[in-house]
């Protein structure tokens, strides 16, 4: 009879130990930055769940996939991928409530030069697509500084980053990440399409509050689905901790917070309009 008892308490306890299941779809490539970050979180979060992580490299593939998950799951979510969507480009939207929101950052482009310190003048730019989202936006510009900036596409910010540092042009937008390898090679960023003046670094619509069009940047989310307000609760203290504890591979990816600046518990009418001005910049 003691045995039976043991094998019951046994089975109890186990059970009051048991990892719920959880569900990490990536939206984006299967090798791009929401692919490291997904496989990231899907390293981490094992010590509370019993993680599944789905890479299928493709924005339609994964909503459609999200569709069809009843478990709790995580996933990112991109203005310019929701952008693209509302314009009838891209294959999908994705409406999501503030509460759903685990995590939000904003990457505002930068402009990068090996040499120049003014904006005017005859001077090549380049940088990746959308193409008509930075040909609008350069003009933009060239009408608030009096330039005449000539806007190249690259394929990729990689390619676009390699340009700059040949000399095969005199700038380039960039993202903060390649922001950060040019300025490693001995570029200068000293401007910012955003209205949030850091350090030394111009904000463009702060600079030029009477021309509309200098916010450009991809907010990013990443957003729990399927789940209750106590769930929500729960995962987003445990985001917070594999974020801020070393050693985590969530925690070197964003090196420990100097990569980008993640924006915890935004109030939900913030997220809104980060949100919407995104998007809207990033619109046809």
């Amino acid at each position: 009879m003691l045995k039976y008892i043991l094998i019951f308490v046994s089975i109890i306890t186990f059970n009051a130990h048991a990892k719920d299941d959880i569900t990490i779809i990536n939206t984006g490539s299967s090798s791009g930055s929401f692919a490291l970050q997904s496989t990231a979180l899907s390293q981490d979060l094992t010590q509370y769940y019993n993680v599944k992580f789905e890479n299928p490299g493709d924005a339609c593939v994964a909503i459609n996939l999200l569709e069809k998950t009843k478990t709790p799951t995580i996933i990112p979510w991109a203005s310019d991928l929701e952008a693209v969507g509302r314009d009838g480009t891209g294959c999908v939207t994705y409406k999501f409530e503030p509460a759903q929101v685990l995590r939000y950052h904003s990457d505002a482009y930068q402009i990068c030069t090996m040499q120049y310190d003014s904006l005017q003048g005859e001077h090549t730019i380049g940088h990746t697509s959308p193409k008509f989202v930075f040909e609008r936006t350069v003009g933009v510009l060239n009408s608030a500084t009096g330039g005449s900036l000539k806007p190249i596409t690259y394929d990729g910010s990689g390619d676009a980053r390699k340009a700059l540092l040949s000399g095969e042009i005199d700038f380039a937008i960039l993202s903060p990440k390649h922001a950060g390898k040019v300025m490693d090679e001995g570029a200068k960023c000293l401007w910012e399409f955003s209205n949030t003046s850091k350090g030394d670094v111009v904000a463009l619509q702060t600079e030029y509050p009477n021309t509309k069009g200098l916010l450009l940047s991809t907010d990013i989310v990443f957003l729990a689905v399927n789940m209750d307000v106590k769930q929500i609760d729960a995962l987003k203290e445990q985001f917070k901790t594999v974020h801020l504890t070393q050693g985590t591979a969530m925690n070197e990816y964003t090196g420990n917070g100097t990569v980008f600046e993640i924006l915890w518990d935004l109030p939900s009418n913030d997220i809104v309009s980060r949100w919407e001005t995104s998007v809207v910049a990033l619109q046809e």
